[in-house]
This record gives C-alpha cells, structure tokens and sequence, in this order.
C-alpha cells in the first residue's frame, strides 16, 4: 500500500468514528427532524468529509485530516478535523463560514483553541439535543401556572425548547370578533392624498421600517428574550459579543418583504387627526374591508399578571441554562402590540412581496421598502372621505379635493371632519 492509499485509510477510519458520533445524535434530534441530513462526501483533493445539511444548505463539514507530532521524542500521527459551521445568523453575510481545527485523542478528548471537551460536549456545541431532566422541569413548572404540556421538543439549529402553547387563550385577551365586512379608515397628510388620487395606487411600507421597530419585536423580547443568538454563544462567541444584535439584525432583513397597511376603526376621531392626520389638515379615507384580508391587533398588557408569571418562569429557566421559544411568539409578531396602543384601535393587512418588486425610499430618517398597490389587489374599495377641520387654504382646496375624489377615485360621499378642536 503506497503513502497515499494509507494515508485516505487512515482519514476513513477516522470519518468512521465521527459518523458514528453524527449518527447517534441525528437519533435524537426531535424538533424539524427532516430538515437535516448528512453524507460522506470527497473533497477536490479526493478526501472524505463528512457534510451535515440543514433545510438543504450545508450546516456543517467535518474533514479528518493527519498531523505528524513529536511525542517523548518519537514521531506520532494524531487524528484531528478541520470543522467548518455555517455563519447563517452573520446579518451582512460578509463571512458564510468559520472554521474550527480541533484535535483528537486517543481517548476521544476534543481539543478546541486550547480547551478540552468530551465528546458529548463537542457535539452540544454543534448539535445539541434535549435533555429529559430540563423537559420535566419545564412541564412542572408548566403545570403550576395551570399549562399542561405533553411534549417539549429541543430545537437543535436555534437550540432552545419549543412550547406550543395557545398565549392569548392562557393569558384571557380580548380578540375582536369575526364580521363579514368592515368599514376601516386611514388618516393621511393632503401630500399622501394627493399621491394616491394622482397614481390611483396606495403604498405598502415594510414592516421593519416604521416609527417603532420594536413592536414587532415587543412580545419575544418581554417574554424570553427571543432574539438572543444561544447558538452563536456556543459556536463563535466572540462573534456573538461583537454583534450582539445580529440575530435581531437578521430577522429585520428576512421580514423586509412583508408589506403593511395600517388601518383603524376609529372614524373621524380627534386623537388619530392628531397623530397620523396632519393634526386635521390632512384626509381621512375610508375603505370596505372583507375581514379575511386584515388582522386586528391584539393589545397586551405588561400588567398582566400571566404574562407576568410566565416571564418570570422564562427568566428563571434561562438562569439554569434552559432558553425557550414560544411558537405563538412568531405567529403574532406583527399583530401584538402593547396596552399603551390600544386607543388605535389598529387592523393590518399585510403583502409578502418579491424581493425583485420592493422600492426603496426614505422617509426624513428612516429608509424603507414598499410596493404600490392598486385598490383591487388589495380588496379593499375606497367609499367615504372626511376632510381634515384644519385643512389648509379651504377656499380652494376642498372644492378641488371633491372633485379629485370624485373623478380619480369614484368617492361621491365626502364628509367635513366634526373634530373642530384641533390645534395647529
């Protein structure tokens, strides 16, 4: 056998060793099961690897390699892997890999920059799996708010423990019943007005690009500290320490796309003139709604003292090293809001947009991604408009207002605001 054919043997039987580790800890991974799998593959230089894949995109490469080392003055070969993990929280993408050279003994002691693991301990860096004694924790500590909970599966990739659990009905808040039709208003400035009757389309924004990015952000970040990156912690935590926001960073970007129209319940009311309606010099239009088209918001209280006990409890897994996940976190980011809001009596509707699609503009300092829309895209029908008491040179700009919505927009009911107390 020439040195070369010994030497891709030797890197086998080393492969060897780390599938067996891969395959037992692929048997445990119980949350988005599917979406992983591995293979040996070769490399360009015709050497084995082991590659781990995640939804379809490498995770991570383990490649064997050899090195020679002096020992007691003799010449020894030690086993040892290059491991190459993908940087998919890395928010600007600049560096979609970090690898990591880790060394093998002959008692399976992993060696990384200077530090001693088992091998359970290498794998609970990459893949970690849930533990039994923690799932019991969570169910008893569960049980005694009044939550039963049957399984608590461990997600591998974000590593945190995933709870299904219904937050509004456990927490008792008020969701707004189901009509068949709603009648709901936008409060503009005369500019927007104009724009719309001008196009006969109105503007989506994205929904990372409002006044208040937090809100979208408010329930995770109240609840259990969502967006804080566990997996970067243990992979690459000088990373995580430099950019401690990434995580957060990264789901901006991923939600660019989705487009919002913010729409409220409140006709011709003083305290949304005064915020979005140009404090009455501007338009209030009114539109016909299917209700299947639109979210209500749903307002929370910080007060609330379920809400309070599960962050409490939350807080407390977190501090023996058990991060969580509620599912309900991401299925209402965009329609919860706190108590403080719930004068705007707020409904949503919202596009998911092709990247190829979105526009950029800028709005004093804040840019932001939008799409035009024509009304019948939307669904919605324009009917009814009220023009603002503080509307600016009346003498000329209301005529010209009826008739614009009139002939552009085939808005024939058109109101003068019975706020008449704003101040300019």
């Amino acid at each position: 056998m020439d040195n070369n054919n010994y030497y891709i043997e030797l890197l086998n039987s080393i492969i060897a060793i780390a599938k067996q580790f891969i395959v037992e800890r692929f048997s445990l991974i119980d949350y988005n099961k599917d979406l992983y799998k591995f293979m040996v593959e070769e490399s360009k230089d015709g050497e084995p690897m082991l590659v781990i894949f995640y939804n379809s995109k490498v995770y991570l490469t383990i490649k064997p390699l050899c090195r020679y080392m002096v020992v007691d003055g003799e010449r020894r070969v030690r086993g040892c892997f290059w491991v190459k993990f993908r940087n998919d929280s890395d928010w600007y993408k600049m560096d979609e890999y970090k690898s990591r050279l880790v060394y093998v003994d002959e008692k399976m002691n992993w060696e990384i920059q200077n530090k001693n693991y088992s091998t359970d301990e290498f794998m609970n860096t990459f893949l970690p799996v849930g533990k039994k004694q923690e799932c019991r924790i969570i169910q008893d500590d569960l049980k005694n708010l009044g939550i039963s909970i049957d399984k608590v599966p461990f997600d591998t990739m974000n590593q945190r423990y995933i709870l299904d659990i219904d937050l509004l009905k456990y927490l008792n808040v008020k969701v707004d019943t189901k009509e068949e039709k709603l009648y709901l208003c936008k409060y503009m400035s005369l500019d927007t007005f104009m724009c719309i009757a001008e196009t006969q389309k109105i503007r989506l924004n994205s929904i990372v690009s409002m006044n208040d990015t937090s809100e979208s952000f408010f329930l995770g970040d109240y609840l259990c500290n969502a967006y804080d990156d566990i997996r970067r912690k243990n992979t690459d935590v000088e990373y995580y320490n430099q950019f401690p926001e990434a995580l957060r960073y990264c789901k901006v970007i991923e939600c660019k796309k989705n487009l919002i129209m913010c729409l409220t319940s409140r006709i011709d009311d003083a305290m949304m003139w005064r915020l979005y309606g140009d404090n009455g010099r501007g338009i209030c239009m009114c539109f016909s709604v299917p209700y299947n088209i639109v979210r209500p918001i749903t307002y929370l209280s910080e007060k609330n003292e379920k809400l309070k006990e599960l962050k409490t409890i939350a807080s407390k897994w977190a501090g023996q090293g058990i991060n969580v996940m509620f599912t309900d976190i991401d299925k209402y980011m965009f329609f919860i809001k706190s108590i403080q809001f719930e004068y705007e009596h707020e409904y949503r509707l919202m596009k998911e947009c092709e990247e190829k699609d979105l526009e950029t503009t800028k709005y004093g300092d804040l840019i932001s991604f939008y799409k035009d829309y024509v009304f019948s895209d939307l669904e919605i029908k324009p009917e009814t408009l009220y023009i603002g008491s503080n509307l600016p040179q009346r003498d000329v700009n209301y005529p010209l207002i009826v008739d614009i919505a009139n002939r552009k927009l085939n808005i024939h009911i058109i109101n003068n605001s019975s706020v008449d107390q704003l101040r300019v």
